[in-house]
Order: C-alpha cells, then structure tokens, then sequence
C-alpha cells in the first residue's frame, strides 16, 4: 500500500512525535497497512494550521462501501474532543461534513493536531477513505489540507484519497497471547555466540498511550530501549541519553490492528535498529560488552486498565539483509539461507511456554490464550517443471503442508485466465513431493502453471507461476534480482530446467564486464548467486545468464 508521508517534527516533552510537514504539504494521513476484514481501526490524520486568520475547518470525508464510521476526535496537545459529524449526500454518494472551531479548539496559527476517525469494516475486500478540508476565515476559503497543490481561493473540494487493504483471517489460525494488567512475558535467549540477534513479533494494541516492551541489560539491570506509543498513538522510543540515538521515521499504530516489529541487535556493530513493517523507526548504539544472553525481553503491562496481544514471536540467528524478515512476516515458517531460528513463540497454549524453558530464560505471569486474528497466512506451495519429451512434469513441496487439503495444478496461455489441469489431495507430511504430468500444448508460444493450493478452512494460496516456452526451449529462467533497488547486496536465482554449463556476468551500462559471479557445470534446479557492489557506484547494471544455446539478460539498480 502507497502512502503520503510528509513527516512534522515535533518536540513533546522532548519526544519527535510526528515529523515534518511543509506549507505544501500540510498534513500526514497514516493508517494500517493490515485491516481485518470485520475489525475496527483508527485512520490519523496530522495537520497544521498555516492561515493566519483562519477561524474554521470545514472537513468533508467519505469512507467506501462496507465501510462503517463510528466517530471522529480531535487531539491536541492538550485536550481530546469529539466532534459532531452530520451525514450528507456528495454528488450522490453517502459522505459526511464536520465543522470545527479552530478558535475554540485553541488552534492557532502553525499549531498542529490531530484528527482520528474511528471506523469499522463490514467484510469488504478492498476499500477507499478520502477526505477534503477546507480553512476558512469569516466564510471565505483561505486554503486547504493538501498536498503538493498551490494554496488558492477557490470552493472547490480538494480531495486527499487512501487505498485500504483488508485480510481474512483463515479459520485455521491458532492462539495468541493477551496481556492484560499485571501480565508479563520475559525472555532471555541462552546463547552468547550469535553476532545478528532478530527479534521479531505481531502486536495489537487496544488503547492509545500504552508500553509494551523494555529491552534489559541484565547485568546492570539498566533499560536499553522502552517501546511505548503516546498520545496521538505514534510509536515512541526511549533509552539512556549516553547512548546516541536517531528517531527516523515517526510510526502511527492503529487501536484493533496488527503491526510487526522486527528487533536486530548487531553485537559486532554495537546497533539495534527498531522496523515497524518495513520502515526503519529508530536505531542506536548499544555497549559493546553486551551479547544475546545479557538481554532479557520484559513485554509487561502496568496499566490499569489497557490490554494487548502478541503473536508468533521469534528470535533468530539472523545473517540475512532485512529483506528476508519482511518476506516472512506474514507466515508462521520462516525461511532464510542464512538464518536459524533459536526458538519461536506462537502462543497456541501455555504447554509451550514450558517447553522453551529448556532453551530460554523466560518467566511470564497472568497470560490469557485467546484465539488469534493476526494476518498470518498458509505459505503457498514452490512449482518446479521438468521436461520429458512431449510431456511437462509439474513438482512442488514445501507450502503449510498441515493446513491443506487439495492441490490443483493450473495452466494459462495468457498469464491470467487459469484452467485448471489436475487435482490431488494433500498429505499431511512435511517430506511429500508432489508430482503432477501435463501433455506439451502446441497451441501456445509460452504456457504458464501454477498451484492452487485449497485450505481446509476453505481459503486459497497460489505458488508462483512458472513459465515455459513451446518454440525453441528456454533451458534456464532467470528471476529479477531481489532486493532491486539494493545497497549493497542482491541476490540473483537462476532456474535450471535441464544440466548445463552457466555463465553469470555483471556488466554496467557500457558494456564492461565488473564482475563474474558463476562459470562452470550447474545440475538442474534453483541455484541462487549473490551480488556485492560495495565497491561501485549508484547506478543501473546488467547480470547476464549464458549456457551454449541461451542466453538472458536482465537490469539491477544500486542506490546509494
């Protein structure tokens, strides 16, 4: 999901709390990038008041179908107030207007506030929230919550529009855990040998302002790092002032929506950087004398009043780029080359908080199990095709092999409309190979598979499609590097459809070669190479894949 994030940096007890907003660009709309489908969540919308004589802001907004609003506040530093909202008809379509006095709100000129509209979603797939506000000053348009546009004069309604994503919880999802006040969870990984500790967690929160983690030192006992929200619910984040700390991009967390967090302290690097998403939050540096084993994770909740949930917490051996967290979050079985799970939390009831006590530190009071609504999902099956003679031998394994219940192998001519070929039923085992047949079509120049795997819950994941080409046969499939753009590192897979000889070359945009990453013999399959241009320039290159008959070429961008 795209978002507008023009940041205004505050000071609020000497806390950043929104970041930057320009007389352009005069406001910052965040919301969840996860919405359940028939869940609650907060829309936020920070803006300031540049008009020196504006007295009003005429707000008009108008949620999507299936698309429920419930109530609008108006957050200032110093007071929450709700603000009446009157249904109307905007060219013919269900809207609302609210109306607020920004004299008696105490907005004055160059302040900044807040607006949160709760809303409820009723079962939609996807969904729109747009807004108009309009400064006024004695009835006359002063100018507008915009971006980018010129401050004009004019009545007209400018709108400002967000795309929503929502999921479907799949019926098979286990527990997660609820801190209610008094709960606590802490752990202590019982390794001292590890340069890359990932953490990572689901989080939903159901109050504004609450704390949910400290990260200790236990041989001092000093807090290294507090997570908290405030207030306006953005993420804060506390620590020691000895220690240099930069606040990078202010973090909105919506009441009733999962966020994720990854947690990578680099004992080498004496750094520990915060992601909400994908978005780096915060990082700074840590003493050099701690490791893994000299940490404890305290999740507590001293509130008296507020409550929330985890899900799926693991902590890694991590010596992968943060690329890879990112593609896991959404599943319960991480994969990475270069990773090794130390011990993964997924809450399905307390006997495992029991069994980890053998390979953590962990002591933990007044934990409520509850069913889980995290978008967390069934991983879709790997396809791989192998050719014999007149006849496509279509092979998967992998996927959450004890969440499926059919396997259908599906074929396109055109890359969209998906016939299916064959069906078979899943085994409820971890080692299964699948291994569906499919007569060569030469009706079509390329043909496209994929698997459809159906879960007993009803829902559906796809594999990635697979492609083959029915003239002269393509002996390999070269797949775009990942990340792309990268700094410093990518990683380039090569799929091999038969035995052959490989050449992989990198060049720049002039022909020269800069670098030779694989010549030799490669057997059939997936094989994956990786790139370092640390010691090159920003820029465009090419990677090449050569075997005696073939050759592909694909672009990378390097941004420094």
């Amino acid at each position: 999901m795209h978002k507008r994030i023009y940041i205004l940096l505050l000071v609020f007890a000497t806390i950043p709390i929104f970041g930057q907003i320009s007389r352009e660009n005069n406001y910052k709309l965040s919301f969840p990038d996860n919405i359940s489908s028939n869940g609650s969540f907060d829309i936020s919308l920070i803006a300031s008041n540049p008009f020196t004589h504006a007295d009003k802001l005429i707000l008009y907004f108008e949620p999507s179908q299936r698309i429920i609003f419930k109530n609008l506040e108006l957050r200032t530093f110093s007071d929450v107030t709700a603000i009446p909202c009157r249904q109307i008809n905007l060219d013919g379509e269900e809207a609302y207007r609210a109306e607020i006095d920004l004299i008696k709100g105490k907005i004055s000129p160059n302040n900044y506030f807040q607006l949160l509209f709760t809303l409820k979603a009723d079962n939609p797939a996807t969904g729109n929230f747009q807004f108009s506000g309009l400064f006024k000053a004695e009835g006359q348009t002063e100018g507008y919550i915009q971006s980018a546009d010129n401050f004009t004069a004019e009545d007209t309604l400018k709108f400002v529009s967000a795309d929503l994503n929502f999921y479907r919880s799949q019926r098979f999802s286990a527990n997660s855990v609820q801190l209610t006040p008094g709960s606590e969870l802490n752990i202590t990984p019982e390794r001292e040998d590890i340069n890359n500790l990932l953490t990572e967690f689901w989080i939903k929160l159901s109050n504004r302002q609450t704390d949910f983690l400290k990260i200790i030192n236990k041989q001092s006992g000093e807090t290294l790092s507090d997570i908290s929200t405030n207030p306006f619910q953005m993420v804060e984040i506390h620590s020691p002032n000895r220690f240099s700390r930069e606040n990078i991009n202010p973090y909105f967390l919506s009441r009733g929506s999962w966020y994720h967090f990854s947690i990578l302290t680099s004992f080498r690097e004496n750094q520990l950087n915060i992601y909400c998403g994908n978005t780096l939050i915060a990082k700074y540096s840590i003493p050099s004398f701690l490791n893994a084993k000299s940490l404890e994770w305290k999740f507590e909740n001293e509130s008296d009043n507020k409550i929330f949930q985890l899900d799926v917490l693991r902590f890694i051996d991590f010596n992968n780029e943060m690329g890879i967290s990112f593609s896991n979050m959404n599943y319960v079985n991480f994969i990475g080359d270069k990773a090794k799970i130390i011990y993964q939390f997924n809450f399905d009831n307390e006997e495992e908080l029991y069994a980890a006590q053998d390979q953590m530190s962990i002591t933990y009071n007044s934990l409520n199990f509850q069913k889980s609504d995290a978008p967390i999902f069934a991983r879709a099956p790997e396809l791989n095709i192998h050719i014999l003679s007149n006849i496509y031998e279509l092979t998967w394994s992998g996927g959450d092999y004890k969440q499926a219940k059919w396997y259908l192998l599906e074929k396109s001519v055109n890359n969209s409309d998906f016939q299916q070929v064959e069906s078979t039923r899943a085994d409820d085992s971890y080692e299964k190979k699948y291994s569906l047949f499919d007569a060569r079509d030469a009706s079509a120049d390329i043909i496209y598979y994929r698997i459809k795997q159906v879960n007993t819950d009803g829902s559906v994941v796809y594999s990635s499609q697979v492609k083959i080409g029915q003239g002269i046969t393509e002996p390999f499939i070269v797949e775009q590097n990942y990340p792309n753009p990268f700094n410093p590192r990518t990683s380039i897979v090569v799929d091999l459809l038969e035995d052959s000889d490989v050449e992989i070359t990198v060049y720049n945009l002039e022909g020269k070669e800069i670098s030779k990453l694989f010549k030799g013999f490669l057997t059939k399959g997936n094989h994956k190479f990786s790139f370092d241009a640390s010691e090159l320039s920003s820029g465009i290159y090419l990677y090449k894949v050569s075997t005696p008959d073939y050759s592909d070429t694909k672009k990378m961008i390097l941004t420094k």
